[in-house]
């Protein structure tokens, strides 16, 4: 279903978390974000591992950010036949803005973010979903492929809820990582995001998913962490990317942003004095991989 050019008003509303249909209860609604540009060889398998999860309350909202290949005319073909398959299509703006786009097309009660060349893990969504409970936001782990190697990496080895407490103080050790920086491992609350106007930086041009989760962990009081292999993620350093790490000045500049907003959170949380040198070591140590 093609929905880009629907007035918001027209769409569904969002899901309670249990729903009544026809005597049927269906379990909450997640919607599936995915940035897309100039990624048409790498569609087939990103998409189906949306639609084969052993979850079928889901919305996979696709935004093509631009792509100068056959990349929207593949998401086209591909919705053709499925209504719960948005391909929303604008200028290219990088992947925050069109994740920014996609929020507020979402309409389910969580988000799962996915980039168009990863995959996501068998029976991840149903499992998160399942294990949310009453927290704010669910972290998993996740696969790094780097060629033929496969390394499953997660800082947290046994299913916990963390409080607000223990979170920060396990977070502010790692807060680069991506376990804690990254989108695609984690199950987010719709009702955070859309109630805080909660949206990525798009004047940066790396970092902007660091910013979006310190933003929305202020105003996460509990956080369920699973053993649960959640994503596979391809380690690939395209030459944008290379060219983008290596304009220090530009690099500065967006450090020292990240940098502030994880000082701002501590000093909001009441946490700084404690974790002050935590804080301040995250400005002198870009943590790739963890």
């Amino acid at each position: 279903m093609y929905w880009s050019t629907l007035k918001k008003q027209e769409r569904p509303t969002l899901n309670a978390i249990y729903s009544n249909i026809g005597g049927v209860r269906l379990k909450p609604k997640v919607s599936v974000i995915m940035p897309v540009y100039n990624a048409e060889k790498h569609l087939d398998n990103s998409i189906a591992s949306v639609f084969n999860q052993d979850y079928s309350n889901i919305e996979l909202i696709a935004v093509n950010d631009g792509s100068k290949d056959n990349s929207l005319e593949v998401l086209h073909k591909m919705a053709k036949d499925k209504p719960n398959f948005i391909v929303l299509d604008k200028p290219n703006g990088g992947p925050g803005d069109a994740r920014n786009l996609g929020l507020k097309s979402a309409t389910g009660e969580y988000i799962f973010f996915s980039d168009s060349d990863d995959t996501i893990c068998k029976g991840a969504i149903s499992h998160a979903v399942d294990s949310i409970g009453d927290c704010d936001l669910l972290i998993g782990k996740f696969n790094m492929l780097m060629g033929d190697k496969v390394s499953e990496r997660g800082l947290i080895d046994k299913e916990k809820t963390l409080g607000r407490d223990e979170f920060l103080a396990r977070y502010v050790r790692y807060p680069g990582s991506f376990y804690y920086s990254a989108l695609w491992n984690k199950l987010y609350k719709r009702d955070i995001i859309a109630k805080n106007n909660l949206s990525f930086n798009t004047n940066i041009a790396w970092g902007e998913d660091f910013v979006f989760n310190v933003q929305y962990n202020y105003y996460v009081n509990n956080v369920k962490i699973v053993p649960f292999c959640m994503y596979n993620h391809i380690w690939n350093i395209s030459g944008q990317t290379w060219t983008t790490l290596h304009r220090l000045p530009r690099n500065i500049l967006t450090k020292k942003l990240m940098y502030k907003e994880l000082k701002a959170l501590y000093k909001y949380a009441g946490k700084y004095k404690e974790y002050w040198l935590y804080v301040t070591r995250y400005i002198f140590n870009v943590t790739l991989l963890d």
